[in-house]
């Protein structure tokens, strides 16, 4: 994994650097949720090769849309190779037709110049955009895109972004604890490349950490404590606390709580299973509609 420090503009003095592939060495800086990557020098005999040196980080050759970004890349280029005529490619190209640039990896029409002359607006033939940056002239300039000479190149590293988390699954267990359920996100950006998103893409939490009395019952259903309130015949349960449509002579003392458990289907007096009195005046009391645990 290559890692980069990430150093913010107002520390620029002191880049570190991180070996590549190749022995390939970059500086960075971030700037606006982008990571920039400055390369040591290195022979430019193909563009696919530096194309492929910034893809190899998650990145792509810099294509600057703003006055803002070009600034910043600008500073960044001349406190960390102070003095002297550098030059340093990036993600410009008028390949295609002369004069009309757009970003080489989002194909996108380029709105921003900052150009040094006149170069990139006369029909040179050359296309491939690069910056110089000395004390004399600063600036954007077209140059061939395949050259003998040592050339340096700025990689753009953006910051995915990540999506909503997607649903939860079904927990593991029905109840009694240690159920887990999952769910997952993906990195979306619509930037030229799919940018890093930091962080996991799954995550997983706890669920029906409950004890199984409160969602089903075991043995004759004494323990159960859940809300259920139907029978299994579908009937509304009675209140414990009321008298109509069904008499009793069940108190709160005869619950575990030690008061009446609303209309929940309970078993306080050794019935097959949870039961209730029913709302109905012709059906006094039914088995609950209580799952058996298991």
């Amino acid at each position: 994994m290559n890692m980069f420090l990430i150093l913010s503009l107002a520390s620029m003095a002191a880049f570190s650097h991180a070996s590549l592939e190749g022995g390939m060495q970059f500086s960075s800086a971030d700037f606006e949720g982008r990571k920039y990557l400055l390369s040591a020098p290195h022979p430019l005999t193909d563009i696919t090769d530096f194309q492929q040196h910034c893809k190899d980080v998650d990145g792509y050759l810099a294509e600057i849309d703003t006055q803002a970004e070009y600034d910043f890349i600008m500073e960044f280029l001349s406190q960390n190779v102070p003095g002297g005529r550098e030059t340093a490619l990036v993600g410009g190209s008028d390949q295609t037709t002369e004069g009309q640039w757009v970003g080489m990896t989002s194909q996108a029409p380029m709105t921003f110049f900052s150009w040094y002359s006149d170069y990139g607006t006369r029909g040179t033939g050359k296309d491939c955009m690069y910056l110089v940056w000395n004390s004399r002239d600063q600036g954007m300039h077209d140059w061939k895109c395949q050259d003998t000479k040592l050339r340096r190149f700025v990689c753009e590293v953006p910051e995915g972004q990540w999506a909503a988390w997607g649903s939860w699954s079904s927990c593991s267990v029905t109840c009694g604890g240690n159920g887990v359920r999952h769910r997952s996100r993906h990195c979306d950006n619509s930037l030229p490349t799919s940018g890093v998103c930091h962080g996991d893409t799954a995550d997983q939490g706890l669920c029906n950490e409950g004890s199984c009395d409160a969602y089903c019952y075991t043995g004759d259903g004494a323990s159960y404590v859940g809300t259920i309130s139907r029978t299994k015949y579908g009937k509304t349960c009675q209140a414990w606390s009321s008298q109509s449509p069904h008499r009793h002579t069940l108190v709160a003392a005869d619950f575990p709580s030690g008061r009446f458990p609303n209309n929940y289907c309970r078993n306080p007096d050794g019935e097959p299973g949870p039961w209730c009195y029913t709302t109905d005046s012709g059906a006094r009391w039914q088995l609950c509609d209580v799952s058996r645990c298991g």
